[in-house]
């Protein structure tokens, strides 16, 4: 989720843009942009999507916290927007084709019309009506589970001529309401306590799922001179690695002591089989075999490690 409403924009603007081309039209021969339609200059043929009003969704409004609390909860929630556009086509102006003029946005704002009709919900898996390799959705909107809701509002002929009145037009131009509701604004971090968790209680299950229960590890420290070793044990695991083979910090302790390197993961619930050690991070994903026994098949960079599953 990010604060930038504009990657709606251009996700609305790449669909209609795949929409024309499509149906026949050389993307040459026109501009989607989201400036609004009086913008266009002499001789050219824009496509307008102009975002005219912002409203917060009120079906999202007071939905409770779930991501943390504070002084003023609602603000850890993600708030949930309307936008609503004003799709127009803008045709060159020549007083000699003024009924061509209108025919063609006419063709234009029906491609536009089936094209939205048809791609109510745009998320990462929508693609281009033209490109099949192209994905509609921004690429900053991707990869976070963001979902488009995309119609047209039934717009009322009243408040179309007014909104055409407030430019100062004569005669209301033909023109699409779009209405596109997102959760967008991201919500402020929750406030923790700072600090390091060294145990934590035990908890009950009542299913029969795979539940990993506990981390443990044991984390040495050297006191001031003439003083032995000491071990912390940690629950949650923390990370405690020396910095190098050979280093002072791993000539001071004796081979008993090593434990430093250990990390232990309690489990309930894991039945026969193969057992395998999944690593996320945000951009990367490795799994680990814990079953392996044949040493050619570890990597070179792993050859320190021991693996053990009981």
């Amino acid at each position: 989720m990010l604060t930038n409403i504009g990657h709606v924009t251009e996700t609305l603007k790449t669909l209609i843009e795949g929409v024309l081309v499509a149906n026949g039209l050389d993307s040459a021969d026109f501009t989607v942009t989201g400036a609004p339609p009086d913008a266009a200059g002499p001789g050219e043929r824009i496509v307008s999507v102009y975002m005219f009003h912002v409203l917060e969704s009120p079906d999202l409004k007071n939905l409770p916290p779930t991501a943390g609390s504070g002084s003023v909860p609602i603000r850890h929630e993600p708030m949930g927007l309307i936008l609503q556009y004003l799709v127009t086509v803008v045709t060159p102006e020549d007083e000699d084709l003024t009924h061509g003029m209108a025919v063609e946005q006419q063709r234009l704002i029906g491609f536009i019309a089936r094209g939205v009709h048809d791609h109510p919900i745009i998320s990462d898996k929508t693609r281009s009506p033209a490109d099949d390799l192209v994905q509609v959705l921004h690429q900053d909107l991707q990869g976070i589970g963001t979902v488009l809701r995309v119609n047209l509002r039934p717009a009322t002929m009243e408040e179309t001529v007014n909104f055409w009145a407030a430019q100062d037009k004569n005669v209301p131009r033909l023109s699409l309401f779009v209405e596109v509701r997102v959760i967008l604004l991201e919500a402020q971090p929750p406030e923790v306590a700072p600090g390091i968790v060294l145990s934590v209680g035990q908890f009950v299950f009542t299913s029969a799922d795979p539940q990993l229960i506990a981390s443990r590890s044991t984390t040495w420290f050297l006191p001031p001179p003439n003083r032995a070793p000491r071990s912390v044990q940690a629950s949650p695991a923390r990370v405690a690695l020396f910095d190098s083979d050979g280093s002072a910090a791993l000539g001071d302790l004796d081979a008993s002591q090593l434990e430093n390197n250990r990390l232990t993961l309690d489990g309930t619930g894991l039945g026969p089989g193969k057992r395998i050690l999944v690593l996320r991070s945000p951009n990367e994903t490795i799994r680990i075999v814990l079953d392996h026994q044949v040493p050619q098949v570890i990597p070179a960079l792993n050859v320190q490690w021991q693996l053990t599953a009981t």
